[in-house]
């Protein structure tokens, strides 16, 4: 309505005055917006929906270049070898639980756990407490238990021991100060040193 010659406008709802001033907001940015740019041309599709690809024969009869497979009975690094090239391991496929044992220690989820070892017929393995084992690779019996080191602490994340088999010797250390070496026939010690600082492994 008027009133003394001025236009009298019904108030809006502040909900609709946002969307309105969004919709221009919006209008007003697309018309800045560019057109897009189309080449001039006959366009070709390259790749179609039906195409299949095969393999080539000739390279399929090249095989996947793996070496002649090999049995491993020992494994006493991490990786097989100090270049981690363990070779083409032969192995039973699908895999079966055969025996299951617990190394013993503490710690949980984010603890890291030294890579067990094998050599003679029995699995080594050394748990966050310093506890070394040596099960039978067989039965999963344990062989033999002895600790490298005491800890006071709980473990830290992140931080593991090592193991390392070289003849008739276990080299092992749980992640802190103590190195040993130890007899794979009964655990005996052989020697052992305390380090200046904690060992880390791998």
């Amino acid at each position: 309505m008027l009133m003394n010659g001025l236009s009298l406008l019904r108030p809006v709802s502040s909900a609709f005055g946002k969307s309105l001033l969004a919709g221009f907001v919006i209008f007003a940015l697309s018309a800045c917006s560019e057109s897009e740019l189309i080449l001039k041309g006959d366009r070709v599709a390259i790749i179609t929906a039906s195409d299949m690809i095969a393999a080539d024969p000739a390279a399929l009869a090249e095989g996947a270049g793996l070496p002649d497979v090999i049995d491993i009975l020992n494994a006493g690094h991490p990786g097989l070898s100090a270049g981690h090239a363990g070779g083409n391991v032969k192995a039973s496929l699908p895999f079966k639980l055969t025996w299951r044992a617990s190394i013993g220690g503490s710690g949980n989820s984010l603890t890291e756990l030294a890579q067990p070892m094998v050599a003679g017929e029995q699995v080594f393995t050394v748990a966050p407490n310093g506890m070394v084992t040596a099960f039978d690779i067989k039965t999963g019996k344990a062989n033999w238990q002895v600790t490298v080191e005491e800890f006071t602490d709980d473990p830290l994340p992140g931080i593991a021991g090592g193991l390392a088999v070289r003849g008739e010797t276990l080299f092992v250390h749980a992640g802190g100060r103590n190195l040993a070496a130890l007899s794979v026939q009964d655990g005996s010690i052989i020697w052992s040193v305390s380090l200046r600082v904690p060992g880390r492994g791998r």
